[in-house]
């Protein structure tokens, strides 16, 4: 009781002080109050806030060909097509480039390396902001390629019966490799590669027998895989559904995209289920950073009409908006800043993470890519011929 009564007396005498202090000082303590109130309005107007046009604030001419390809890296834009990559700052000075032969170009970056393969090709060219750091020849059709960020590479090749799986470190030299039989396991669909470089994740799809049914394996190649059989620490099979991608996000969690759920699982030394989101309608597009993960969809209301919705999660699986879309789109990408951009063959329309619709506006010509730059409403168009440094009004 005594212990009682003398915490109660100094909450009182706390309390009486604190009074005090505020009618001494009641105008300090009513500026900081409004001055945080002042910031978080600001905060609400920009999230909320809409632009329908934006102005050109300068253009440089770019010598790039026809179906290139651009992506930003390392604060950088790095271009590729058919007859090589190059690397230029943002204000289009080339840093540097690289010449190469492919038919079919497709492009992997992480926050450290790129990796440029020629699907369908065996060529693979890894990259670093510094320039080409690695170059393989496969022996066999590469069907993927991703990229840790310590410069591993993993493979997915294929022939008619056998999936190769190669693992591939910075200098380009084999460091692990295995193969899956299709006629057992399913067809090969998508890859993934943890940041470290340790796990590597791949979904396989099977419609035999005219039922679809989908199989993730997650190999490591480090301690918790060293004792596993094939390296293989966790197997997860789903009946009458198919995987169409899956991507590894920040703190090494996997997400599952399936044509009826998104699954999300752990990276602890035995991966496991870390949370189940079911898919409101059908999945068109998805998207997804280390960061953040999302999808679009299409549902079809009762009087036959189809809607577009944008969902974005963090990398827990937590929803953080939805937002319907009223464009016809080509392609949807989540920029460096967290926003989500529709690109339409001459139309553009970029969410934040609010599920706002930032920008909707019409183009002159299509862009390739877009950049965020230093401000809120800076943006760098990429077109085929120029690189507009635009501010969006």
């Amino acid at each position: 009781m005594d212990l009682l009564r003398e915490i109660g007396r100094s909450l009182r005498e706390l309390l009486l002080r604190l009074g005090t202090l505020i009618r001494r000082h009641w105008k300090l303590f009513l500026f900081i109050a409004l001055a945080i109130g002042l910031v978080f309005l600001v905060f609400f107007v920009q999230r909320r806030r809409q632009y329908r046009s934006y102005r050109v604030i300068s253009s440089q001419k770019l010598d790039d060909a026809s179906g290139t390809g651009y992506q930003l890296f390392q604060n950088n834009i790095l271009a590729y097509n058919t007859d090589g990559n190059s690397y230029m700052t943002t204000a289009g000075d080339l840093l540097w480039s690289q010449s190469y032969q492919m038919s079919s170009p497709h492009l992997d970056a992480g926050d450290v390396y790129a990796v440029i393969y020629d699907r369908g090709g065996t060529g693979i060219y890894l990259f670093s902001k510094e320039g080409n750091r690695a170059h393989i020849t496969t022996n066999l059709p590469v069907a993927e390629a991703k990229v840790a960020d310590n410069g591993s590479i993993a493979v997915l090749m294929q022939n008619d019966k056998v999936g190769y799986l190669h693992l591939y470190n910075a200098d380009g030299n084999l460091t692990a490799s295995g193969e899956v039989h299709l006629e057992t396991t399913g067809y090969p669909v998508s890859i993934a590669i943890s940041q470290d470089g340790q796990r590597l994740a791949l979904a396989l799809a099977d419609v035999s027998g005219g039922k679809a049914h989908s199989r993730l394996q997650i190999y490591d190649f480090g301690a918790a895989g060293k004792n596993a059989d094939k390296h293989i620490v966790a197997s997860f099979d789903y009946d009458d559904s198919l995987i169409g991608e899956i991507a590894y996000v920040k703190g090494g969690n996997l997400a599952v995209y399936t044509d009826k759920k998104i699954l999300l699982y752990h990276n602890h030394t035995k991966p496991g289920l870390l949370n189940e989101l079911p898919v409101e309608g059908q999945i068109r597009s998805v998207y997804f950073n280390q960061s953040y993960f999302g999808y679009v969809t299409t549902s079809t209301n009762a009087a036959g009409q189809n809607t577009l919705y944008l969902y974005t999660f963090n990398n827990r699986g937590r929803r953080v908006s939805r937002a319907q879309i009223d464009m016809s789109y080509n392609r949807v990408e989540m920029l460096a800043n967290n926003e989500i951009a529709l690109y339409g063959d001459k139309r553009l329309e970029i969410y934040n993470l609010a599920g706002t619709r930032k920008f909707s506006g019409d183009l002159k010509s299509a862009v390739g890519a877009v950049i965020p730059g230093s401000g809120s409403r800076d943006y760098l168009f990429v077109r085929e011929g120029s690189l507009d440094h635009a501010r969006l009004k």
